[in-house]
């Protein structure tokens, strides 16, 4: 259980989203579940607890980040839980990155889209636009901490702004998980994500069969 994410803990996706109210349900069930008088298993009751407070405590910062993220209008959409457009942006989570020391570099591989950040010494994105690139996709694909991600032109907004905001406080777990969740939550839409319907053409043209 602890090695778990405190969202996976309480048994909540990321992926799918979750909000402030389900945080707490969620917390409740896990403390009903696991309570001295109930739980049988083999693991310390109050042990699990308090990882379960901890657990409920990461979740609810973690919401109260998003709602810091997205209050910048009343009326403007989420674009992690509505996508507007595709994925076609490249994001790199320089918080896993391992840097000029990787075995499978992605600016070796595709030195037209990544360099390393010479504040960090990671790898960054700095060319969008050439996702379909298959020097791009070897180097998604072959990233051994899966730090590299497709992601729309505004989630790559956010993601960068959080990023920097953590560089900046480096020891600041809260930016970090938010990032993690928001990659996972991205990655879920993407994939349900459908353009806009093509109109079928008209044609008012007499086209004879024979």
């Amino acid at each position: 259980m602890r090695s778990a994410a405190p969202h996976e803990i309480l048994g909540l996706s990321a992926a799918r989203g979750f909000g402030l109210d389900d945080v707490k349900a969620a917390f409740r069930s896990k403390v009903k579940e696991y309570h001295p008088d109930v739980y049988r298993g083999a693991e310390d009751p109050e042990a699990i607890t308090q990882c379960l407070i901890r657990a409920y405590e990461v979740s609810t910062s973690f919401v109260h980040s998003l709602e810091r993220v997205f209050v910048i209008e009343p009326r403007s959409l989420d674009p992690f839980q509505e996508p507007e457009g595709e994925a076609n942006d490249i994001f790199v989570n320089e918080l896993l990155c391992i840097g000029k020391a990787c075995p499978y570099s992605c600016v070796e591989r595709a030195p037209s889209v990544f360099r390393y950040n010479p504040e960090t010494g990671r790898a960054q994105a700095v060319v969008q636009g050439r996702s379909g690139d298959y020097s791009v996709q070897l180097a998604v694909g072959q990233c051994p901490r899966n730090c590299i991600h497709y992601v729309t032109e505004e989630q790559g907004k956010v993601l960068r702004d959080l990023l920097h905001r953590a560089s900046i406080d480096p020891y600041n777990s809260e930016d970090f998980t938010t990032i993690q969740g928001l990659i996972a939550r991205a990655a879920y839409e993407n994939g349900r994500y459908r353009g806009p319907k093509r109109k079928p053409k008209r044609s008012d043209k007499m086209v004879d069969y024979y």
